[in-house]
Parts: structure tokens; sequence; C-alpha cells
């Protein structure tokens, strides 16, 4: 924690395979979607106070050139609701920010028998 400082875990999520093997999959399996909301604790995927080489955006340049992505609180129920798909990491779950219940699980990102996060589409 001396490196990452009291946001540890916010930083980390920079690095977090699960955003991209999510939008991948939507992509695959979900022709002509466009705009995606990736849920994150504030500024944790733009790298808000870290600069640019904490900008999860930034290293995946090739697939948000592709999609619409952008970084959606889970705490902010009106701009979820702007979405017809939420990548949900499984971490947030565990810290307590449920699942819309307007949307439902299409898919789990997985390694192993973990569970990094989920596809959620909104109810029709």
């Amino acid at each position: 924690t001396e490196f990452f400082g009291d946001n540890e875990n916010n930083v980390l999520q920079v690095a977090y395979i699960g955003y991209r093997e999510a939008v991948q999959w939507i992509g695959s399996n979900q022709p002509g979607t466009t705009q995606i909301g990736l849920i994150a604790t504030s500024g944790t995927l733009t790298g808000s106070g870290y600069g640019p080489q904490a900008n999860w955006f930034h290293y995946n340049a090739a697939i948000t050139t592709r999609y619409h992505l952008a970084e959606v609180h889970p705490t902010d129920p009106k701009t979820i609701q702007q979405y017809h798909y939420l990548v949900w990491p499984k971490h947030l779950v565990q810290r307590g920010y449920a699942l819309p219940t307007n949307f439902h699980v299409i898919h789990e990102i997985m390694g192993g028998n973990t569970i990094y996060c989920y596809i959620l589409e909104a109810n029709s």
C-alpha cells in the first residue's frame, strides 16, 4: 500500500482483464452493440488523479474505438439506465454494490472457478 496509497483497490482495476474480455464477448455474441457501461468506482478507469498512465481507456484504445464505452458508477442508477449492456465486476458485488434489478446476467467472465465480472443486459 505504500506505492498505491489509500486507493490501492481502485488503481488495481486499471489492469483488470475482465472488462476487456467482457467487451470482446459482447462484440462476438451481441452483433451491433455499440454502447456498453463499464461499472467502476469513480475515476478508477479514467485514471482521475493518477494521470494517463492509469487510464484503462488509453491502454485499450483499439477496443474503445469500436464501441462507445464509458465508466459508469454503481451508485448512479440514472446513468445505468442509459445502457443496454453493463460489465459489472464481481468484486464490486462483494463490496456491497448489488446488481441492478432491471438487468439480468447473460454471461460471466471467469478465470478457473473465479468470476471476474458479470455481463448484464437490460430487461426488455
